[in-house]
């Protein structure tokens, strides 16, 4: 009984070594196959990204030469985040060139000591398929008003809103793929883009509330309807466009809080005489915090279809 005993366990311990080693062997292969993929995955990623070189010069006027706003890591992440894979040097190979002069300059003097920034940014892209550079200018002077933000903040944010800027990732997508569109046609296919995300129904921000408690959000939010303000009025000012061809972009800003967004939606769909909005126009000429939309919805209304 007890040799049977003592072969029982030895072949127990044989038993249990050899499963042993048979998941261990399979563990492996499962981890080596998973991290493959993984790698293979972000390879496909990689090659199949548009890659493009980012060159920014940024200098300031101010003390030592220190810039206050982080310029380069705002447009490394505008141009991440709408699909190019950055190269850090030169050298490496890269399909795509974007140049950005940035320069923070000695503005007005408002008191002793205290000095406003004009800020002022040059861009180039080049690149594959592209028959020439695109080029554009910003500048954005600060303004001493009593009660308001810095002069300093005030150029930062006037650069930030401004819609050449807010949607630059956008943009160099659109002029990638539209090789010969103008830079307003650009444009205007951007703030469209944007504008598929933009505004979430309440039923997905509502999945949000609890984060947005905790987090200050970004200056992508916390700018995105002042720079739709900025961007509607400069696509109507180009002249480029009627206000049929800015029918969409009107109806998805119908949403915004910024009361002189929804106000400039208001006139381009009224002007456009869009009358798939009468729905929406019903709403707002009961519901509108703002009597100035309520009263244009309510004179819209009398072109509408009676329901």
């Amino acid at each position: 009984m007890r040799i049977f005993h003592q072969y029982f366990l030895r072949h127990l311990r044989s038993t249990i070594k050899k499963l042993s080693l048979g998941i261990i062997g399979s563990l492996a292969v499962w981890v080596c196959t998973t991290s493959n993929i993984q790698a293979q995955t972000r390879s496909e990623d990689f090659i199949l990204k548009p890659t493009i070189y980012v060159n920014i010069d940024a200098t300031t006027w101010k003390t030592r030469g220190r810039l206050l706003y982080d310029v380069e890591g705002t447009i490394l992440k505008k141009v991440g985040l709408a699909g190019f894979q950055v190269v850090r040097e030169v050298i490496y190979p890269h399909e795509y060139e974007l140049v950005v002069i940035y320069r923070e300059e000695q503005g007005a003097q408002y008191a002793i000591d205290a000095w406003g920034t004009t800020i002022r940014v040059n861009f180039r892209f080049s690149g594959l398929g592209l028959p020439q550079s695109k080029t554009w200018n910003i500048v954005e002077f600060s303004e001493d008003v009593q009660f308001a933000s810095p002069p300093y903040l005030d150029a930062l944010v006037k650069l930030e809103t401004h819609p050449y800027y807010f949607f630059l990732g956008e943009l160099l997508e659109s002029l990638m793929h539209g090789q010969d569109s103008s830079l307003s046609e650009g444009l205007k296919t951007a703030v469209e883009q944007r504008l598929t995300v933009a505004y979430p129904p309440p039923s997905v921000l509502a999945g949000r509330a609890t984060a947005q408690d905790h987090f200050m959000d970004s200056s992508t939010v916390v700018y995105q309807d002042l720079a739709f303000h900025r961007a509607l009025k400069a696509l109507q000012q180009e002249g480029r466009f009627s206000d049929q061809e800015l029918v969409f972009i009107a109806r998805k800003v119908l949403v915004s809080p910024l009361r002189s967004l929804r106000l400039q939606a208001v006139q381009v769909l009224m002007q456009g005489q869009d009358l798939e909005s009468c729905g929406r126009f019903r709403d707002l000429a009961e519901h509108d915090p703002d009597s100035v939309i309520r009263t244009q919805a309510k004179q819209f209304m009398h072109q509408c279809p009676s329901s």
